[in-house]
C-alpha cells in the first residue's frame, strides 16, 4: 500500500492505471453483488476496445493493458488494468479556464465584457 499511495501523490506522472474498484471484486470473492463486478469489467473491457480503436488528439491514448489478458479479471484489480495518458485536468476545469480566457481575452481588445453585463 505505501507504493500506492507514493505513486498517487505524483503529480508529473504520465500515465495513469484504470482497474475495477478492489471492492467489487472483494463483494464477488464472498459471492455478494456480482453483477456490479461482472458489469464493472465488461465496461473496463469496452472502454479498452474502444480506446484502441481511437486515434485523436483530444482523446486519451491507451498506452497498454496487462499480460494477464481477459483472464485477469479472475485476479482482482491488479489482474487485469489499462495503462492511459494522465489526465491533469478534468473537463469541467477546463471549460472553465476556456471561458475566462475568453473573457479575458474580450475585455483585453475592447470586446463585450460578459461579466460587466450581470
Amino acid at each position: 500500500r505505501k507504493g500506492h499511495q507514493k505513486y498517487r501523490q505524483t503529480k508529473n506522472a504520465r500515465y495513469a492505471i484504470k482497474h475495477v474498484k478492489e471492492d467489487y471484486f472483494d463483494d464477488f470473492m464472498e459471492g455478494h453483488d456480482s453483477d456490479t463486478y461482472v458489469q464493472a469489467v465488461c465496461d473496463l473491457t469496452l472502454e479498452a476496445e474502444i480506446l484502441a480503436s481511437l486515434a485523436h488528439p483530444n482523446i486519451i491514448k491507451l498506452r497498454g493493458t496487462s499480460q494477464s489478458g481477459v483472464d485477469g479479471f479472475c485476479q482482482g484489480p491488479s489482474g487485469h488494468f489499462l495503462i492511459i495518458d494522465r489526465l491533469f485536468k478534468t473537463l469541467d476545469q477546463r471549460m472553465r479556464e476556456w471561458r475566462d480566457d475568453g473573457e479575458e481575452h474580450q475585455s483585453a481588445h475592447g470586446g463585450p465584457n460578459k461579466k460587466s453585463r450581470r
